[in-house]
């Protein structure tokens, strides 16, 4: 998952919804090893059943624990439980710079907005229950983020993917681009504002478990009854097209954590 991945907080961290416990369920052990060292998964090296062995577990985590404290926790679990030995290597390895393309870049500068209504109407909601009011759809069935509130969400909707951002800078960009190409993805665009825009692309190789339609192409129409459907491009072809951007291949140097020991079994508490 290069450096400063962002992650859903890890169960049992501040700000996850149990802070107090760890739960991992049907978890392989390389997930737990990303987790643990905040790396992305073609950044471990070790042996093929770290990604076919799974193991339910739940651990205490220390009362007021900080985040790196609570980080801290699953590599001690992994030492004590798994007997987990490892180092650390740096090694050449393909990556990506992510460049404005030669007409330059086609994204929408953000624009500071007003609260978003829904926000301001929960304010003024007497005490209870929140109720959330279901998504607003586009024409193509993608749900629609709030205008004025920063995030950044991928959506698939019948075998199509979309990228949302809403005031976000390219090195967000970036990192969604590192885990879904499986290759880190170097921010040199130079490009310090934050944006608002959709990029579609197809499901190349199974992305994200999903598939393109029969007989479809990236970037023509499904054959038969699907000829209707524009098929959006793969990934790398999307960013430049719909974005002003490019990815360069390159190599560069990557730290790399490598599994000297791990036992397959863990010890019981």
């Amino acid at each position: 998952m290069g450096p400063g991945p962002i992650f859903i907080p890890l169960p049992g961290s501040p700000g996850s919804p149990d802070p107090g416990r760890m739960t991992l369920t049907f978890a392989t052990l390389k997930s737990i090893l990303v987790r643990a060292y905040g790396v992305r998964n073609y950044q471990i090296s070790g042996p093929a059943w770290l990604d076919t062995e799974h193991y339910d577990i739940v651990a205490t985590v220390w009362p007021d624990a900080t985040k790196e404290q609570a980080n801290q926790m699953p590599q001690n679990l992994l030492a004590e439980r798994f007997k987990v030995t490892l180092h650390h290597e740096t090694r050449d390895f393909p990556l990506y710079e992510l460049q404005v393309a030669k007409n330059g870049p086609k994204l929408k500068e953000s624009v500071e907005s007003a609260e978003p209504k829904d926000a301001a109407s929960q304010n003024d909601a007497p005490p209870g229950p929140m109720k959330l009011a279901p998504p607003t759809l586009d024409k193509d069935g993608f749900p629609q983020l709030l205008p004025g509130r920063p995030g950044l969400a991928m959506i698939i909707v019948n075998g199509r993917i979309r990228l949302t951002a809403v005031d976000e800078p390219v090195s967000e960009l970036a990192n969604m681009l590192n885990g879904q190409l499986g290759r880190r993805v170097v921010d040199k665009t130079g490009l310090a504002g934050k944006y608002d825009f959709n990029l579609d692309f197809s499901p190349i190789g199974g992305l994200m478990g999903t598939a393109l339609p029969p007989g479809a192409q990236p970037g023509a129409a499904a054959a038969g009854a699907d000829a209707r459907i524009d098929v959006p491009p793969d990934l790398v072809v999307a960013v430049q097209e719909k974005l002003g951007l490019k990815l360069e291949p390159k190599k560069g140097p990557l730290d790399f954590v490598v599994i000297d020991h791990a036992e397959k079994s863990p010890t019981e508490n």
